[in-house]
């Protein structure tokens, strides 16, 4: 009955500049910095980049204008109306959906990110001299440098279900619901997993609450040809989740993320 329920939902009505997948492009974004500061210490800030390059992290577009952010979720207007019927959605089936975090600037992600440096006693000279990069791996398992969060964006969100918070969303059944038959219900309303178990080498760890928008998902592989690599990377996402895989996805997301340690500040 629910597959019935989401099959009911209109056609999308917002205007073709809020359909990324359609048009090829995501509205009001700006091309990746390629080299952002992180520390300023420029020895430091290149390993920094380099290490995380090495993992998967690419440099991420950014919001060009924050006059299209949208409060209190912090998100680019455009996926108001999608997350909106995702989140009623989940309520009719018993779930409770909220968004924790949704855009980022390059100085928020930067002040995550130093303060998880300092917090491990990291410093800008260690970094340099290559005595911190198993430390570095560590925090790049969960945040991204400043430049290659897909936060910039403006859309991109954490979620949670009720107060369970980011550790333990991956163990919920609100997750679950999400992600069954290759998270279809999450691709009707145009969201898809930011950092998918199917994708290896991405750069963090698989973040079961980070999802992008893109629209109309079902019309990604047609796409005209992306305008930027936010979008070109939701088509290998869509690939990876729609490719056979005989194991079940929530039941390794369940026993992936009871047994680690998230910090409970999202960064990714």
């Amino acid at each position: 009955m629910l597959l019935a329920g989401l099959l009911s939902w209109p056609a999308w009505t917002v205007a073709d500049t809020c359909q990324p997948s359609l048009v090829g492009r995501h509205a009001n974004l700006k091309p990746a910095e390629v080299a952002p500061v992180v520390t300023g210490n420029d020895i430091a800030d290149e390993r920094v980049r380099s290490i995380a390059r090495a993992r998967g992290y690419q440099p991420q577009v950014q919001l060009a204008d924050r006059a299209d952010l949208t409060f209190p979720w912090s998100v680019h207007r455009c996926v108001v109306t999608a997350w909106e019927k995702l989140r009623l959605e989940a309520e009719a089936a018993g779930h409770e959906l909220s968004i924790v975090s949704g855009y980022r600037s390059l100085a928020r992600q930067r002040q995550i990110f130093l303060s998880k440096l300092y917090a491990r006693g990291i410093t800008p000279e260690g970094i340099a001299a290559g005595e911190a990069d198993d430390e570095l791996n560590a925090i790049l398992d969960f945040s991204a440098p400043p430049g290659y969060s897909r936060h910039h964006s403006g859309f991109t969100i954490d979620i949670q279900s009720g107060h369970s918070g980011l550790n333990a969303f991956g163990a919920t059944d609100a997750y679950r619901w999400l992600a069954a038959n290759d998270f279809l219900i999450a691709r009707r309303f145009g969201f898809l997993p930011s950092y998918p178990e199917e994708m290896p080498h991405q750069g963090p760890l698989p973040e079961p609450w980070e999802f992008i928008w893109v629209g109309d998902t079902a019309a990604l592989e047609a796409a005209k040809p992306a305008a930027n690599e936010f979008l070109e990377s939701a088509r290998r996402i869509m690939a990876a989740l729609l490719a056979d895989d005989e194991s079940p996805r929530t039941a390794r997301a369940a026993t992936r993320d009871s047994g680690r340690a998230v910090d409970a500040l999202p960064g990714g």
